[in-house]
């Protein structure tokens, strides 16, 4: 637009033509808007001299326009105020997902320490039953063997010896079966170890899943909050 925009507008009672680089509508809005509020001041004024009146008139269309200005700044710092709140729920929003993923990772490796252990327990079940089976059968041996040894001076027969002169079937049998118990036992405890760590891990990992589903919470939360926010801004914007 140019200075040449004209436009031709009557005020209380007066004609006037305006130029500006406002268009002609506006142009003419604004007279309307000052005509308006002339006859309404002379109407609760009547004495008031036209002068007088213009000058008056003056002074409330300031008044608005400085109310307007404070309005406009109070806005202002809403929105400028709603943006640093707006900043800092996107950086909780970055940290709150880096956090959720980083404690996703470490519930998964949680999850899968724990199968693997689960495994190795079930391997050593399986070869601490195949060992007392073992066990179970060689003292039935033995057991048959020292039998046979009380028996055989009743029957008077001597038991078999070996190239020492010794009893030598039911001393290797009653090393076995010494074996087999010792193999039992080492069993047994890296069974109880496998267990206890199981059981530590099952415990870290259901701290893990508390705090997965705290930091959901939170997660959430924030993305409420955000919203909420870029609500409130779009709304404040919309007033502008």
């Amino acid at each position: 637009m140019t200075d040449n925009n004209r436009a031709i507008v009557k005020i209380y009672g007066q004609q006037y033509t305006i130029a500006g680089t406002s268009s002609s509508e506006d142009m003419e809005r604004v007279a309307g808007y000052v005509d308006d509020l002339m006859y309404k001041l002379a109407k609760n004024q009547p004495s008031l001299s036209t002068l007088s009146l213009a000058v008056l008139t003056a002074v409330n269309v300031a008044n608005e326009y400085f109310e307007t200005l404070k309005l406009n700044q109070s806005q202002q710092d809403q929105i400028d105020k709603m943006k640093e709140d707006a900043e800092r729920y996107s950086a909780l929003w970055e940290d709150a997902k880096a956090s959720l993923l980083k404690y996703q990772d470490e519930t998964k490796n949680g999850v899968e320490q724990l199968q693997e252990l689960q495994r190795i327990f079930n391997m050593k079940n399986e070869e601490l039953e195949q060992v007392k089976e073992a066990l179970k059968i060689m003292t039935a041996r033995c057991e048959e063997a020292e039998n046979q040894l009380r028996e055989a001076p009743a029957n008077g027969a001597a038991p078999q010896q070996s190239a020492s002169g010794t009893p030598d079937q039911p001393v290797k049998q009653t090393e076995e079966c010494e074996a087999l118990q010792k193999k039992v036992e080492d069993l047994e405890a890296q069974l109880k170890k496998v267990r206890k760590n199981e059981k530590n891990e099952s415990r870290t990992l259901a701290d893990f899943r508390d705090k997965y589903k705290e930091l959901e919470n939170s997660f959430f939360d924030i993305q409420m909050e955000n919203i909420t926010l870029k609500n409130e801004l779009d709304e404040l914007r919309k007033k502008q």
